[in-house]
C-alpha cells in the first residue's frame, strides 16, 4: 500500500513477512503473482454483483418494467459499495496500487462489461418497437466510465460507509435521471 505495485520491493516484502525470497518463490511465480492473489477475489466478487445485477435488470427490460430495472441500480449501487468495505484493502491496492499490473485496466474492465450489457438492452429496445436514441459506443463508454470512477471513488477517497451509501444514492438518481434524458425514454 506505501509503495504501490510497481516501486514495492520483493525482498523487502519477504523481509517484512519474515520469509525468504525462495519461500515466496515455493509460493508464488513472482511479484504480480503476489498483487493478483490479493485482488482477485476482490475483482471476481464485484463482478460476480454486477453479473446478478444485469440479469435482474433484464427481467425488468424484457417485460418493458423500466422503472423497475433503474430501481435495480440502486440496489446494485449499494451492493457495490458494501462489498467495496467489505473488501475495502483490497479495493485500494486495486484502485490506487495497480499500475504494472493487469489490474491496472480494473475500472475499464468493469465500464466494457456494462457497455456490452447496454448494446443487449438496446437490442431488446429495437426488438420491441421502443423508440430511442441510441448511444454511439464513444459515447456509451465515456458515460459508462464516468459511473463506474464514481463508484469506486468512495475508496480512493476513504469516505465513512455511511457517507458512501448517501453518495451512492445519489450518484444514481443523478445518472438515472440522465439517462433516462440522453435516451429519450
Amino acid at each position: 500500500m506505501a509503495h504501490g505495485y510497481g516501486r514495492a520491493n520483493l525482498r523487502k516484502i519477504c523481509k517484512d513477512a519474515g520469509i525468504t525470497t525462495g519461500a515466496f518463490y515455493r509460493h508464488f511465480h513472482d511479484k504480480e503473482s503476489l498483487f493478483a492473489a490479493l485482488v482477485e477475489p476482490a475483482v471476481q466478487g464485484i463482478k460476480n454483483i454486477y453479473t446478478a445485477s444485469a440479469e435482474e435488470c433484464f427481467t425488468f427490460i424484457n417485460s418493458n418494467a423500466f422503472n423497475q430495472a433503474y430501481k435495480v441500480s440502486y440496489k446494485a449501487v449499494a451492493a457495490f459499495i458494501n462489498y467495496i468495505y467489505d473488501n475495502f484493502d483490497c479495493f485500494k491496492l486495486l484502485l490506487m496500487c495497480s499500475d504494472g499490473t493487469k489490474y491496472s485496466r480494473f475500472i475499464d474492465d468493469m465500464v466494457l462489461l456494462e457497455v456490452n450489457e447496454r448494446e443487449k438492452f438496446f437490442d431488446i429496445l429495437k426488438k420491441e418497437k421502443i423508440e430511442f436514441r441510441e448511444l454511439s459506443k464513444t459515447e456509451s463508454h465515456l458515460l459508462t466510465h464516468s459511473v463506474f470512477s464514481s463508484i469506486f471513488e468512495v475508496a480512493i477517497h476513504d469516505l465513512t460507509k455511511e457517507e458512501a451509501l448517501e453518495y451512492g444514492h445519489t450518484l444514481v438518481t443523478f445518472y438515472n435521471a440522465g439517462f433516462r434524458s440522453v435516451l429519450g425514454i
